[in-house]
Parts: C-alpha cells; sequence; structure tokens
C-alpha cells in the first residue's frame, strides 16, 4: 500500500542504483511515497529544503571526498541542519572506503539491518522503516480521533 508519508532518497532514479534502493524501501505490504534528490554540485543548497519528510536516505558518498574540502564540508552542514531540525539523514557507511558524510548523519551498515545486501540498501530501508512508524502514528492518531 502507499502512503502519504514519504522519505527523500538522494540519489537519480535513472540510475541502475537508484532503481536498486528504490526497491528496498518496500517493507511487506508498506511502501512509503518518495521524493528523489539527485546527486549534483547543488546539493548542499537542496538538501537544506527538504520539508515534510520522514527520513532522508542517501546512499551514497561523496566521491573523492576529504574533510577539508569545502564542497563535503557544505553537504556536511546541510545534514547537520537537517538532523537539528529532526529529520534523520541515513547515510550508507560505505563498504569500501570511509563514508565522511555518516560522521554527521546517522551512519548505517549492513549489521544495523539485518537482511541488507549492502550499505546503501540497509540506509534506505532504515529511513523506509521511520516512515513506517510515522505512517503507523498518524493511523492510530486518526483512528482515536486525534490529528
Amino acid at each position: 500500500m502507499k502512503s502519504e508519508v514519504f522519505i527523500v532518497i538522494v540519489d537519480s532514479p535513472h540510475h541502475e542504483h537508484g532503481r536498486i534502493v528504490c526497491r528496498c524501501a518496500q517493507l511487506g505490504e508498506f511502501t512509503p511515497a518518495i521524493q528523489w534528490l539527485e546527486p549534483s554540485l547543488k546539493l548542499p543548497e537542496e538538501l537544506p529544503l527538504v520539508k515534510g519528510a520522514a527520513a532522508v536516505a542517501m546512499p551514497l558518498g561523496v566521491r573523492g571526498a576529504t574533510a577539508g574540502d569545502r564542497f563535503t564540508q557544505r553537504l556536511r552542514e546541510a545534514i547537520s541542519g537537517l538532523m537539528a531540525k529532526g529529520v534523520p539523514v541515513f547515510v550508507a557507511a560505505g563498504s569500501r572506503r570511509r563514508n565522511l558524510l555518516a560522521q554527521v548523519g546517522i551512519r548505517v551498515s549492513t549489521e544495523d539491518v539485518p537482511g541488507s545486501a549492502s550499505t546503501s540498501e540497509a540506509c534506505v530501508r532504515a529511513a523506509a522503516h521511520v516512515a513506517f512508524e510515522r505512517w503507523q502514528e498518524k493511523k492510530c492518531s486518526l483512528a482515536t480521533g486525534g490529528n
């Protein structure tokens, strides 16, 4: 069942990796709506504009990132800003090399989400789980007459 609760996936739905991680968002009968945010040099400015998402999944890292490069610093600040607003940002830990973005987001590995074949898959599943919990809360609230 599709949901009005949504997650943001930072990836491209037009590339193989995006299509693969999209399938990971389904949790049994529940599938959150997905808003895509394509990776680009504008990502540090676009990420803070995310509004109303249950969670953000970043199943990727920045190629060639270093702790001192300006782009990575701006992206880390954007992730920290969303986290400060209460939006969980799940970041794939990376299986071949350490993902510097995972130091400010919620680092997710395959050990954190059993049954995941990759850190990217685990990252999207973690975000979908938060969306599922939010959907259940809304459903219960409506059933009891709450808002």
